[in-house]
């Protein structure tokens, strides 16, 4: 999904206490043809985002950071599902720790955040969370196996006057969660298990397998644009599917690379209780090159 926004952020740097604080402010605005580009702040307050990201270093293989987002929604209405269009003001509050586990092979990462504030006439009361665990083996390859998973909250009950379907405010869906885009950082319950190699210094092989839930199956199932991608029903499960993704790329010379990728869904008991269940195939060959 395209997106531009007119923002600005102040980068904060202090050396001695390992600290870094980037402070942004700015807002979404419509996507422009050339003609268009000097019409600046063009309808950016209708969706208005600012906060605070703060990364902390001073640890020794670790990284910590802080971050406070506010979004602004003033004059547009934005779709939550099951508990309908509402402008949005709400603050999302969270935090992310990673690194490595001293005298292993271990990696790491862990983030969560809690949404709180209105969402029309709804009190937002939504949250994340995440979590990585890796392992490098000690070989020639680079082979790197980890497990993620991912949790976003969905809405439970739409009459108790709360919006707690997540809102991952302006997002890529399309790397995290499965590259055929068919979910996002919304009522998911996604655990994911990477393997990644790199067979020769040019050659770079990786395979993700995901299985998808719901975290509410009364709420929907919301694709990679945010949007509804599939409405429930009454009763329905909270399996969606599975995916696996294959990739390879290949730095052919030292401006051009090549990527090869497939990937192949498995339906779930969610959507064939909710309409058409056809398994899904996805097939691209993509090449890069610089200048």
């Amino acid at each position: 999904v395209a997106q531009t926004f007119d923002a600005g952020k102040v980068m904060l740097e202090f050396e001695k206490q390992k600290l870094n604080i980037d402070i942004f402010g700015g807002g979404k605005t419509p996507v422009k043809s050339p003609r268009e580009q000097d019409d600046f702040y063009d309808g950016s307050a209708n969706d208005r985002v600012g906060g605070y990201y703060a990364v902390y270093n001073g640890l020794k293989d670790f990284t910590i950071e802080q971050f406070v987002i506010n979004r602004n929604t003033d004059g547009q209405a934005i779709s939550f599902g099951q508990v309908g269009d509402g402008e949005i003001e709400d603050y999302t509050i969270g935090g992310r720790v990673l690194g490595k586990i001293a005298d292993t092979a271990f990696d790491f990462e862990l983030e969560a955040a809690k949404q709180v504030g209105n969402s029309g006439a709804l009190d937002a009361d939504a949250q994340m969370a995440i979590g990585i665990l890796g392992y490098t083996f000690d070989m020639n390859w680079k082979p790197r196996l980890s497990f993620e998973f991912d949790y976003a909250s969905g809405d439970r009950n739409r009459t108790d006057g709360k919006r707690q379907t997540f809102d991952n405010i302006h997002p890529t869906n399309h790397l995290f969660y499965g590259y055929m885009d068919f979910v996002s950082l919304q009522n998911i319950n996604n655990y994911k298990l990477q393997i990644k190699a790199d067979p020769t210094k040019k050659l770079n092989l990786q395979t993700d397998l995901h299985f998808i839930y719901l975290d509410s199956p009364k709420d929907n199932l919301y694709g990679a644009n945010k949007a509804i991608k599939r409405a429930t029903v009454a009763g329905a499960d909270a399996y969606v599917g599975s995916e696996v993704d294959l990739l390879a790329k290949y730095q052919v010379t030292s401006f051009m690379s090549t990527m090869v990728g497939y990937s192949h869904f498995f339906a779930g008991n969610f959507l064939k209780d909710t309409g058409s269940s056809n398994d899904a195939d996805f097939v691209y060959i993509q090449t890069v090159v610089n200048f």
